[in-house]
This record gives structure tokens, sequence and C-alpha cells, in this order.
């Protein structure tokens, strides 16, 4: 675990030998208890270039982190679930190093509900014209993937014939079963051209499909993918 902390008599960042952060250091209980302050200690620190792994990010957010009393110095540490281990490809989990907003929070959520409203909300962004929705959808899945470079498919016309259909869901089960789905957004958004989005029926079976090639981390990276297809093809017809 880690050795250090670093930072002021308020607060710091407890990080390992690796200078990875690994939890966060407040001097009074109360800040440990106050979400809002340690999200915004959080996204400081990322705006300042530390490397925080996504996980535990998603921990703190959801409440799933231990708070210790620090011996020595006094205050209290809130610890990430994490395991130290090389920060690899940090640049690229940094995105595209503009701060993150809370919509972007709430799509990675791991609460179901917050990360639902979060979609709901961003698509009736894009459906306004209001092109935020659309920047986090597309920042959400670039944190998921852990690469800025991503590049996402732009709405254009359906092909939805049964042989293309077959043909999609196949490819889509093969690329969760990498789970690759926020990795390859643009080839999974050409696919997703491909199926009837509006088929409950189709859509179910495909997530079920997804679910078990990949786990539920594919089906919420689907969610996003997908959402930022609806969102953009909404965006583009507010604005037309």
């Amino acid at each position: 675990m880690g050795v250090r902390i670093e930072g002021n008599e308020k607060f710091g960042l407890f990080k390992d030998e690796l200078g990875v952060v690994r939890g966060l250091w407040f001097a009074e209980y109360a800040s440990t208890q106050n979400q809002m302050r340690m999200r915004m200690v959080l996204a400081h620190a990322r705006n300042e270039g530390e490397f925080i792994e996504e996980d535990d990010a998603l921990a703190l957010y959801a409440g799933h982190v231990e708070v210790l009393p620090t011996e020595g110095i006094g205050g209290y540490l809130v610890k990430f679930p994490s395991a130290p281990r090389a920060p690899v490809a940090a640049d690229a989990a940094r995105y595209d190093g503009s701060p993150r907003d809370s919509l972007v929070d709430d799509l990675l959520s791991s609460d179901r509900r917050t990360r639902e409203t979060a979609l709901l909300s961003a698509r009736a962004m894009a459906n306004k014209g209001d092109r935020k929705g659309l920047d986090a959808l597309a920042k959400a899945i670039r944190v998921k993937a852990g690469d800025p470079r991503i590049e996402l498919h732009e709405p254009g016309f359906a092909l939805r014939s049964a042989d293309e259909y077959a043909r999609a869901r196949t490819t889509l089960v093969t690329i969760a079963r990498r789970r690759s789905i926020c990795k390859e957004a643009k080839t999974v958004g050409q696919l997703m051209g491909m199926i009837d989005l509006q088929d409950g029926t189709a859509v179910r079976a495909l997530l079920s499909a997804l679910r078990e090639a990949g786990g539920d981390d594919q089906v919420l990276e689907f969610q996003l993918v997908g959402t930022h297809l609806q969102a953009a093809a909404g965006y583009m017809n507010s604005v037309k």
C-alpha cells in the first residue's frame, strides 16, 4: 500500500510507491462523509494530472470505500479498494485532459438508477440541440475505453434486413467477448445501424447475449455507445 500523503493541512492524496493515488486523506472525519467534497478533491487531482484508477473513482462515487484513522499524523484516510500496481497506460486513462463534469461521472456510475437517469438526460440535451449531452457521452465512452483517440460513429442511414441483423449481432457478441465495445465504438455504432433499436424483444435478446459474452460491464458500454448514437441523431435533427 502507499507510503506517503501529499497535500495540505486539510486534505491530501494517499499514494503508493509508484505515485498512483490509492486514497484521499482529510484532517476532519466530516469531510470523509461529504460526497461532494470528495468528488471535488478527486476532480482537482485528475485535472492536475494525477493517475487514479477508474474503478477506484467509481468505488468512491458508489460509497464502496473504507474510512480509517491515520496514525502518526492524525486525520482520516478514505482508502480505495485497488491493490498497488504500475500505472499502465496512464496517459490514455486521463482521456483528453479536460475536466470531468458530473454528467460524465453519472454516466459511469456503478449505481444503475444514477446511470440510467444520466443516459436519459444526455439524450434529452442532444435532442434539444445542446451538445453537452453528446459530448458527455463521447467522453464517457473514451474513459471506458481508456483512449482519448477513440472514434465514434455518426448516424446516417439504417440497414435492417434479417441477414444484416444476424451478422451484426454475431459481430457485436464477438466484440463483447473480448470486452472491447467502447474500444471499438465506431464499429459498434455502425453495427447498431443494422439493428432496429425500437424492437424491444430483439434488443433484450441482444443485451442478454452481450451480458453472457462479456458481463454487465459490456452491457453498460453498449448502452453508452447506443445512447451516443441516438443522441447524435437527435442533435443533428434539432439543428437542421
